[in-house]
């Protein structure tokens, strides 16, 4: 049974290609070129919703015909906005024209004419450019095709026949054509391998490198490209297969099937490649269908290495088992195969996590035992996760206008959810056998730069400078050191290159050296009032400081006694002083010196300011804050706090002559004897005298004396004669003493002679 599924059979891996090993962390089917997909006729999808958008596009890949599910490749850029779309021999741009130079890649590609014509079909892929962000490279991989039939079916040829599938690449440059992308003159078509099955993928390796990987037709070996700023490597790194099972890939024309994908893990450490065909098992004579190998792959040396081979026995002549597509799960414990040729289709699950054929095998799981879903139908896993399979019709054979799902992929058995027909593509679009070609993203250039601000805080006068050790980089310091780390006992700019042979990294150091250190002085006692002054922290240019109560002033004004504190910062260096500040004000003031009435009783208090925490001392040697004084003399205190002392005294006196003994005497003679001479009022001596009135009248009632002035006294005369003897009155008036006490007398007197 050959007829045209020959064909179909040639075409259907394009769907499995494949990159990996996202630069930004991410595995490659979540970076955001992988956003838009581009396949089979019409149809496209866009990621950048949830849920992804179906969308139409120019596409042209055949049901029946040529190109027969032929491989779309489409790269989108970092915003997840597509930017161009290859399919073998022809490149789109953005809004589905063909660019300028971008059809015909491959030189005498032959067309379609007949059922006996030669039947081609192919794998596109789309793989940056390192170092150059606006370049790709599209590898353009034809399938094996000859004019010679089976009847009048065309049949296919392998091994090491030159008619099998041949590789070539074109290069793309977006800035060509206003931005729209054109393939540059001079770099279309370039052929660089031959005599290869349907299997292509890409995985970026750790040294600014992609490597894109084909397989021999007959199974034999691994051709793996390198791509590099450079360009494409033409001598490929070649990892031979082992013979046993590929052998079995060319038992016979019927059942030789070259066609088949190539899957990458999202780590970029597995492959997984599509066994597209009958396998014989040479010991045992038993027939297997073709289902999937397992290899690791290096991404530093590009070696395909440990072929694991699972190969689930066939209970339908080898058709059960067939399968052209496959894909990984996310976390690349499970591959999920289409599977069935006509007979015995479905969807199965393979647990890889053990890496033993024997346990592999039996971890499969049927999720479509009704068959919905078949061989050749296309299978990709997507940026949100999941797995999205093409949906077909009759037994798989034909093109659908839905998309199958499985949402949990991560989950073993039928917890992974196969949801049949879960989005509608968009209208007179169908999915044909492949879903598009996933890219890669793009390595990092050349050299990536970057740079650290660092501090250098006094007193810290070294600090270490360091970047990520690896045995695999080198270093190389401006001053030549060739370490990761390298002390540094100064402020300046600092830089090393290193890394591996590529990308190389330049980091630069910008160390400042900072002392924000400073000193707010000893704690300091301050005796009496505080005249208000300023605490200074240091002058640091883009230092910012903090005071104790929050202000941020370079200076603080003291107006009393506490705890002053402040931070000073700049950028990570920060010093911290505090200075107490003790204000006793211990001045003493008793009052001035003080008189008390003579012969008189007196108590008098005299008070001392003692603050607390301070002590007193009396010159009496009390201790109180006051004491009460009833003797004259002189009284001192003195106040202490801390070094502060506060020192007066007070001289009390009862020397005051608050009144004054007065009286007037009955009689004198004015004889000039020098006694009795002269008639005055007997005064206390030094007695204060004020309002002082004195008069005398003879008996007839004339004034014989008056006077306003103390102690001055008649002395008996009469205007200038002496008087005559005899009884005289008098009266007399006056304030004596501090308290003004009044003296007045009448009285009669008597003058002798």
């Amino acid at each position: 049974m050959r007829y045209k599924i020959s064909s179909l059979l040639l075409g259907c891996c394009l769907a499995a290609t494949s990159t990996v090993f996202s630069q930004t962390g991410l595995p490659y089917h979540q970076i955001n070129e992988n956003k838009t997909w581009i396949f089979g006729t019409g149809a496209g999808l866009n990621f950048n919703t949830t849920p992804p958008t179906a969308i139409s596009s120019n596409n042209q890949e055949g049901s029946l015909g040529p190109r027969l599910g032929s491989g779309t490749s489409a790269v989108s850029d970092n915003t997840g906005l597509l930017r161009f779309s290859a399919q073998l021999d022809t490149v789109r741009d953005k809004n589905g024209n063909i660019m300028p130079n971008g059809g015909g890649l491959i030189a005498g590609l032959p067309t379609i004419s007949s059922a006996a014509a030669a039947y081609y079909d192919g794998a596109s892929l789309i793989v940056p450019k390192p170092g150059s962000p606006d370049q790709y490279y599209v590898f353009s991989q034809t399938s094996i095709a000859t004019t010679s039939t089976v009847g009048s079916i065309p049949a296919t040829y392998g091994g090491n026949d030159p008619r099998a599938g041949k590789l070539y690449y074109s290069l793309v440059d977006m800035t060509l054509n206003s931005g729209l992308g054109d393939v540059v003159a001079g770099q279309k078509g370039i052929k660089i391998d031959s005599m290869l099955c349907d299997r292509l993928v890409a995985v970026t390796g750790p040294a600014c490198n992609i490597w894109v990987l084909c397989m021999k037709n007959d199974g034999s070996a691994m051709h793996a490209f390198e791509v590099t700023p450079t360009g494409v490597n033409p001598n490929p790194v070649v990892s031979p297969c082992p013979v046993a099972v590929a052998g079995g890939m060319n038992i016979s024309p019927l059942f030789q099937m070259p066609g088949g994908c190539m899957r990458a893990s999202g780590d970029g450490t597995k492959l997984a490649v599509s066994l597209a065909g009958v396998v014989l098992n040479l010991s045992t004579f038993s027939f297997f269908g073709g289902n999937f190998q397992l290899y690791d792959f290096n991404k530093v040396t590009g070696v395909a290495s440990n072929q694991v081979n699972i190969m689930p026995p066939s209970a339908l002549l080898t058709l059960d088992q067939q399968i052209f597509n496959l894909s990984f799960s996310p976390d690349n414990t499970k591959i999920y195969t289409p599977h069935g040729l006509l007979l015995g289709t479905g969807m199965s699950q393979f647990d890889i996590s053990s890496g033993v054929a024997a346990t592999i095998v039996a971890s499969q799981v049927e999720l479509n035992p009704s068959g919905d879903i078949a061989s050749l139908t296309g299978i990709r896993l997507g940026p949100d996760d999941k797995v999205y399979v093409g949906g077909t019709s009759l037994l798989g054979l034909l093109p659908g206008g839905n998309l199958h799902r499985i949402d949990n992929p991560n989950v073993a058995g039928a917890g992974a959810g196969l949801t049949l027909n879960a989005l509608a593509l968009a209208p007179g679009s169908m999915s044909a056998f492949g879903l598009g070609v996933a890219t890669v993203e793009a390595p990092p250039a050349d050299t990536t730069f970057a740079t650290h601000s660092l501090t250098l805080c006094a007193p810290q006068t070294a600090t270490d400078l360091s970047v990520t050790q690896d045995p695999g980089y080198t270093y190389l310091w401006d001053d030549g050191a060739t370490g990761a780390t390298r002390n540094v006992t100064a402020g300046g700019t600092y830089w090393v290159v290193y890394g591996p042979s590529c990308p190389k990294l330049v980091d630069t150091f910008h160390v400042e050296a900072i002392d924000v250190r400073f000193d707010l002085g000893n704690d300091t006692v301050i005796c009496g009032r505080i005249m208000p002054f300023d605490l200074k922290g240091p002058e640091v240019p883009g230092a910012t400081y903090l005071w104790q109560d929050g202000s941020t002033g370079h200076s603080f004004n003291v107006s009393g006694g506490g705890v002053y504190s402040l931070t000073v910062t700049k950028r990570d260096c920060s010093a911290s002083d505090e200075i107490r500040i003790d204000n006793f004000d211990v001045f003493q003031d008793l009052g001035p010196d003080t008189m008390v009435c003579a012969r008189m009783p007196f108590s008098i208090r005299l008070q001392g300011r003692v603050p607390e925490g301070a002590t007193a001392l009396w010159s009496t040697g009390a201790t109180t804050s006051a004491i009460d004084v009833s003797q004259p003399g002189t009284y001192g205190i003195k106040v202490t706090q801390d070094v502060c002392e506060g020192i007066d005294s007070i001289t009390i006196r009862n020397t005051e002559l608050c009144d004054c003994i007065a009286f007037m005497p009955n009689a004198f003679t004015p004889n000039g004897d020098g006694l009795n001479d002269v008639f005055t009022p007997v005064v206390e001596p030094a007695c204060l005298l004020r309002g002082y009135n004195f008069q005398v009248f003879n008996r007839w009632g004339e004034q014989v004396f008056t006077t306003n002035t103390p102690e001055k006294g008649w002395d008996g005369m009469v205007k200038g004669q002496p008087a005559d003897a005899g009884t005289y009155w008098f009266t007399i008036y006056f304030e004596k003493g501090t308290r003004s006490n009044t003296f007045t007398e009448k009285g009669n007197l008597t003058l002798v002679r």
